[in-house]
């Protein structure tokens, strides 16, 4: 379970929240209108719940962004799921989104929606829509809650900068902000032969859902190491395999914001997890 200081730190450090909004009625009701100046869209979302069928609406008052879209997720309920999609769209005049569900027959639980804007990677920011499924049809909005985006900018003072790692093997990290969005990021195993090392480069999103920053082009690379350093890649190496997928975490084992640590998971990079601490 993360501790508390995890949770400052998601939440108020890097200002990301969680807004929960008021049960839904059967008529059409906005659900919530976020209009916080750290984010780049503003939505605002409806709903309708008729004969048991329920409906999503959420429309754009500002511009999309580049590459992403609303979408229904079911990646991590799997059977679990107590209700069906009917039908989806993004193209329906007015609206960036909208969504129909009905309740598996025979089925009654409580269940939510979660709809989420993605680019079909990473999640910026995602809407759950609570629901009551009776008897196979769903009778009733119960609530919900919508995770609001992260701006890179917010993180960038936060991991950006040198990290090395934790148990002296002599691997570095180094991350910086993208002007297009997430994080470059270069791991360096720090030697190397004949003047020729290795760096594995990638740029990681910021992914709402798994709370960690998500990479699926991750490429080992040929450098130059002149003066005990490596300079910039110059062509992929040989023998390399380009498209590792990885993910940094943050540590939930650190003591305090000042401690932080990141986790580096790639199984294409290294059999094992890498914990990094910011270097000296």
């Amino acid at each position: 379970m993360k501790n508390k200081w995890y949770f400052s730190l998601i939440c108020s450090v890097l200002a990301a929240g969680m807004m929960i909004m008021p049960a839904g009625a059967e008529e059409t009701e906005a659900v919530t209108e976020s209009a916080a100046e750290e984010t780049a869209q503003v939505w605002d979302s409806s709903s309708r719940l008729e004969d048991g069928i329920f409906t999503v609406y959420i429309q754009s008052f500002a511009d999309e962004k580049d590459g992403y879209y609303w979408t229904v997720y079911t990646g991590d309920k799997g059977d679990a799921t107590f209700y069906d999609l009917v039908t989806q769209s993004t193209q329906e005049e007015g609206y960036a989104y909208v969504g129909s569900f009905m309740g598996l027959e025979g089925e009654t639980a409580d269940d939510y929606i979660r709809i989420v804007h993605t680019n079909g990677f990473a999640v910026d920011e995602y809407m759950d829509f609570n629901i009551h499924v009776e008897d196979g049809k769903i009778t009733e909005h119960t609530g919900g809650s919508h995770a609001l985006p992260t701006p890179d900018q917010d993180f960038d003072p936060v991991v950006s900068g040198n990290w090395e790692a934790e148990d002296g093997s002599n691997v570095f990290l180094s991350l910086s902000l993208n002007p297009e969005g997430g994080f470059d990021g270069v791991v360096s195993g720090g030697g190397g032969r004949d003047g020729i090392t290795e760096l594995y480069t990638f740029t990681a999103e910021y992914d709402a859902i798994s709370e960690a920053f998500k990479f699926r082009n991750g490429s080992f690379q040929a450098a130059q190491i002149t003066d005990g350093s490596e300079t910039e890649a110059e062509k992929p190496a040989e023998d390399a395999e380009d498209g590792g997928t990885g993910l940094i975490a943050f540590d939930p084992a650190s003591k305090s914001p000042e401690d932080l640590k990141l986790i580096f998971h790639d199984p294409g990079y290294t059999d094992e997890d890498i914990i990094f601490v910011r270097a000296e």
